[in-house]
């Protein structure tokens, strides 16, 4: 267990695989209000999907969250499946590509004093939605 900072956190992730899914590169951005904000390359081709991606983006927010010893935490997103699974309404099938990046989320989850996953629409999740799409440009632009 975490130590407590007693400060309820905010973090919004999302997942992009372009210009196909699946098989396209797939890459999330996290946004943490005010001012933190990253993205990241998950991979391209094989096994590269949207949930992969959306996925990866909220093991990033969770572990950032955990390094910052943040223990009160809200995770934002659009995607229903992330969201539905993590907090433990649907199921999960851990054989699909997403799977290891579900099973490290779930083991982040438990480290938290106080954690809770919100679903929001796509439209009021742009700055994360925007961050992921940035890592793919700047992978087909050359740049990691």
């Amino acid at each position: 267990m975490l130590q407590t900072r007693g400060i309820t956190r905010e973090a919004w992730f999302d997942g992009a695989c372009e210009p196909v899914n699946p098989g396209g590169y797939a890459s999330f951005g996290v946004f943490i209000p005010p001012d933190v904000a990253f993205s990241g390359y998950v991979g391209h081709g094989e096994g590269m999907t949207n949930n992969v991606a959306e996925y990866a983006g909220v093991v990033a927010a969770l572990e950032y969250l955990m390094e910052n010893k943040d223990d009160e935490v809200v995770i934002y997103g659009d995607s229903r499946l992330v969201i539905e699974q993590l907090s433990g309404r649907w199921g999960a099938n851990t054989r699909k590509p997403y799977g290891k990046y579900f099973l490290r989320a779930k083991h982040l989850a438990i480290q938290f004093r106080s954690l809770r996953f919100e679903w929001v629409p796509r439209e009021e999740n742009a700055a994360a939605d925007e961050l992921s799409k940035m890592a793919i440009a700047g992978r087909l632009a050359g740049r990691d």
